[in-house]
């Protein structure tokens, strides 16, 4: 820790010196080829090292001195994990609370903050987790209505078997027949497009092998399947999944059948828009928790147990409320705008223990457990009867429509240098003209030369106009108002 408190004053030092070689390189750059854009970036990386392990603290930030800080406030968040391999070592750095960048932001002056998200569910874990007081908060409805969703979770299937996915219980013969059979009668009632969501990877190949050699009535159960629907698989390459959505796409604007087997936490979980037509039920097959003897897993546990923070959660909480944020957000991708409509197969016993707390807000109210699998069939059955007429408008509107890009398109961050030079030179010009409308003092305080504000394009939508009082020449800023929308 003497080490921290002796280099804390010399890092900004460090970091300008930095700074100017990437400026260098990147001016490099543009005279000759990338090949300095590409040092640059390391550059850059090391930097954001740098800050990281260095960080002020929060006090640090508000403009206290580091006498008056505890020296190991910051540290205290942090865990460092030693990878060795071979002759190879690599050090991880892992802050395990978000407490420490929230408490910064909010005192750098920050006038407001909102957090908004559809998975914020336990609303009690995820404040504490944040670390400062929310004023306002805000639980809305869903914009879809109740009679819009059917939830069923399954205790067994058809066969009597107890539909149990625990690591231990994967590889059961009498478990991997029930879940073929399962899913095969989720897909016989499931017209158009069907997500099936998996733990992970690896639990998603070895039920695709199972699948594959265990049979019913001779039959093998993925065979059967693929003689309802076409199958697809999320492929762990993000440049093969762009090809495999247009296909995914072509089959059911042709009006077949297509489901597609993805992972919890993966692309078609949280990325990846499927609305209407390409997505009428959401198959979960087990709930995600982490592998225990994950390293983040296994430090973040221990950082829980020796109680850093206030009302943290313990050890076991925070892993079983880790795996349901998963499954909300797997859960989500049924109903995409307000006359979406669609079944949720939670396939798993585990379901119906789960507090309802623990699960979106939204779909609560309509959670039904059964212990006959016959009984929620029937009713799917009857939820998409009663809906043909709008299953053929959408069909229609898909004939109608110009085929969809379905994969993901979001803004690429960094890049080449000579980007990331132009995008500084954005944030100084945002940051001048902060100053300009409130002067130097109430901009708040800054943790080095190099902190980069809002990109020009977004300060026009940052700076006050009525909400500002002036008096004379002086800018008076209201009271800090923290609150969250989900």
């Amino acid at each position: 820790m003497n080490l921290q408190l002796y280099f804390w004053p010399q890092r900004d030092a460090v970091l300008n010196i930095i700074d100017s070689i990437g400026l260098f390189l990147a001016e490099q750059a543009n005279k000759n080829s990338d090949f300095f854009a590409e040092k640059g970036t390391k550059l850059s990386d090391f930097a954001t090292l740098i800050s990281r392990v260095f960080a002020d603290s929060f006090e640090v930030a508000a403009g206290r001195t580091i006498d008056k800080t505890s020296a190991n406030e910051a540290s205290k968040k942090f865990l460092l994990y030693v990878e060795k391999n071979n002759e190879n070592i690599k050090l991880k750095y892992w802050c395990f609370s978000a407490s420490l960048a929230m408490k910064l932001i909010s005192s750098r002056g920050i006038r407001s903050i909102i957090v908004t998200s559809g998975t914020l569910a336990p609303l009690p874990a995820f404040l504490t987790s944040m670390g400062i007081p929310f004023q306002f908060k805000l639980e809305n409805e869903h914009i879809a209505k109740q009679n819009q969703v059917m939830i069923g979770a399954l205790k067994k299937a058809s066969t009597k078997i107890e539909l149990l996915g625990t690591y231990k219980n994967r590889t059961n013969p009498d478990y991997i027949d029930a879940m073929g059979r399962t899913l095969l009668q989720t897909m016989e009632i499931t017209p158009q497009g069907m997500l099936v969501f998996f733990s992970s990877y690896s639990q998603m190949d070895a039920m695709i092998s199972d699948l594959k050699k265990q049979t019913y009535s001779g039959v093998s159960y993925w065979t059967l399947m693929e003689r309802v629907k076409k199958i697809f698989v999320e492929p762990k390459s993000k440049t093969e999944l762009p090809l495999m959505l247009t296909e995914f796409d072509g089959i059911i604007r042709r009006g077949n059948g297509a489901a597609f087997f993805a992972v919890c936490r993966g692309k078609i979980s949280e990325g990846i828009d499927l609305p209407d037509s390409h997505c009428r039920t959401v198959f979960l097959c087990g709930i995600p928790y982490s592998p225990p003897n994950d390293p983040r897993v296994i430090l973040k546990k221990h950082f829980l147990s020796t109680k850093a923070e206030k009302n943290s959660l313990s050890p076991e909480e925070w892993y079983k409320l880790e795996g349901l944020k998963a499954v909300n957000q797997a859960i989500g991708r049924v109903i995409r705008h307000k006359d979406d409509f669609g079944i949720i197969v939670l396939a798993d016993i585990r379901f119906t223990t789960v507090p309802k707390s623990h699960l979106s807000a939204w779909i609560r109210p309509g959670l039904t457990i059964f212990d006959d699998p016959k009984k929620f069939f029937d009713g799917c059955e009857r939820f998409f009867t009663e809906r043909g007429l709008l299953i053929k408008k959408s069909y229609e509107k898909l004939a109608s429509e110009i085929p969809k890009h379905l994969s993901q398109s979001r803004k690429v961050v960094g890049g080449s240098q000579s980007n990331w030079l132009k995008q500084k030179n954005d944030n100084i010009l945002a940051i001048e003209s902060l100053k300009a409308l409130y002067g130097d003092e109430n901009i708040g305080p800054s943790i080095n030369s190099n902190f980069k504000g809002p990109s020009k394009s977004s300060t026009t939508a940052i700076m006050p106009s009525s909400t500002a009082q002036n008096s004379g020449s002086t800018i008076r800023r209201p009271k800090i108002k923290v609150g969250f929308v989900f």
